[in-house]
């Protein structure tokens, strides 16, 4: 399972990339290998696909059913929104390597099992020092409440507050009332 040497740099070295969160890491991995197992499947139910099973000949229905199993497992991630750009090689694990072809369905745990140990020593490694992994664990949305957002708010609150007592937010966040003079009700 040679993807997880590329997703072992996305984990380690780019923890604040989307594409190397937990979530699409996971499931990135889980839904290409079981769209290349379920596409792989129906390529052995052909007598003629034994022969690469065998290793005895060699044809190129192997070639389409791993570009397939591929394509097929990145419109997966992107239908889940789980994209994890490595996890593209194990659906075509799923097709050309004889040895995971034989494991069939076994595969499927297989890669969720290394998936785990794997983020498992990527919590431990990015968490030792101050770097901080996941930034999220579901969802992007779900990161830490920042002041700014906070601040953001209470002024838009605030806004709405002085538009409905007639008052509008000047230039410079000065609040104003609508015929042009000062809230604070002083002439110029």
């Amino acid at each position: 399972m040679t993807s997880f040497g590329a997703s072992a740099v996305l984990l380690l070295a780019a923890i604040e990339s989307p594409l190397a969160q937990p979530r699409n890491f996971i499931l990135g991995h889980f839904v290409s290998a079981l769209i290349g197992t379920a596409i792989t499947r129906l390529w052995t139910m052909n007598p003629q696909y034994q022969g690469f099973l065998d290793n005895t000949s060699f044809h190129g229905n192997t070639f389409v059913n791993g570009a397939l199993c591929m394509a097929t497992a990145a419109l997966g991630q992107l239908a889940i929104g789980a994209v994890h750009p490595p996890a593209g090689a194990i659906g075509l694990n799923a097709a050309v390597q004889v040895e995971i072809v034989a494991l069939s369905w076994l595969y499927l745990p297989t890669v969720l099992a290394s998936s785990l140990i794997m983020l498992g020593w990527t919590l431990i490694i990015n968490n030792l020092g101050r770097r901080r992994y996941p930034l999220y664990w579901w969802a992007p949305g779900q990161t830490f409440v920042s002041a700014k957002k906070i601040e953001r708010r209470r002024t838009l609150l605030r806004a709405l507050r002085e538009a409905e007592a007639g008052l509008s937010v000047a230039e410079g966040g000065v609040f104003e009332r609508e015929n042009g003079a000062p809230a604070n009700g002083e002439a110029e």
